[in-house]
């Protein structure tokens, strides 16, 4: 064995001593349980661990970065300016396209949103002018009561066939710009969802971003 070998290894040791002593010295805080002597803890942590790993299997890591490597950079000295041209442009056309899509969807969010309303209104007003002559305009609300309940069921049905469209986007679309695709984030099933659950929940009265699933 070398000095050098042997100086470091008494420094382990050392460094190993100080840190027995400074354990023993802090108060534990914490309320600890005792592993039972059958349990062997090695186990325990592989079965934290394959839990861990149970419930991100279905994430996918997603990579932005351009790899530069020899084919890539082949293929760049075979571009010409009308390669980059047609780049922009179908970069462009795909941009507009979504553009024009995302908005006639919104008209389209809109329109049946006030359709929806204006026909539970116009029979909550129907309902008024039948039941004030009689005394009993108390009965006009439960036309509002029933209305509702029917909107938020069928906006709570649809949420519960696909679960990933019920939050805001927000979180899943900023996952999915760092890197992480969540799953079902992207099924058209998924924008149906949101869309038409969005319409029926903000119809039935409900505080609701309309803009949601347009992300």
């Amino acid at each position: 064995m070398s000095e050098g070998t042997y100086t470091l290894f008494k420094e382990d040791v050392a460094l190993t001593t100080v840190r027995e002593e400074s354990d023993e010295a802090e108060p534990n805080d914490v309320d600890t349980v005792p592993i039972p002597p059958s349990v062997d803890p090695y186990d325990l942590q592989l079965d934290s661990g394959r839990a861990a790993k149970a419930r991100v299997a279905d994430y996918e890591s997603l990579d932005y970065d351009t790899c530069y490597n020899v084919p890539y950079k082949q293929e760049l000295k075979k571009r010409t300016k009308f390669t980059y041209w047609q780049l922009n442009v179908m970069r462009w056309v795909t941009v507009g396209i979504i553009g024009a899509v995302t908005g006639l969807v919104a008209f389209t969010i809109s329109i049946t949103m006030r359709s929806l309303s204006k026909l539970k209104y116009t029979q909550f007003k129907y309902v008024v002018s039948e039941t004030v002559p009689m005394g009993l305009p108390v009965l006009s609300l439960f036309v509002l009561i029933g209305f509702n309940a029917l909107y938020g069921l069928i906006s709570a049905i649809l949420t519960a066939l696909e679960p990933v469209a019920s939050g805001s986007g927000v979180p899943e679309i900023k996952c999915y710009l760092n890197g992480v695709k969540v799953p079902g984030v992207t099924k058209l099933t998924a924008f149906f969802v949101k869309s038409v659950g969005l319409v029926f929940s903000t119809a039935a009265g409900r505080v609701t971003q309309i803009m949601s699933s347009l992300l």
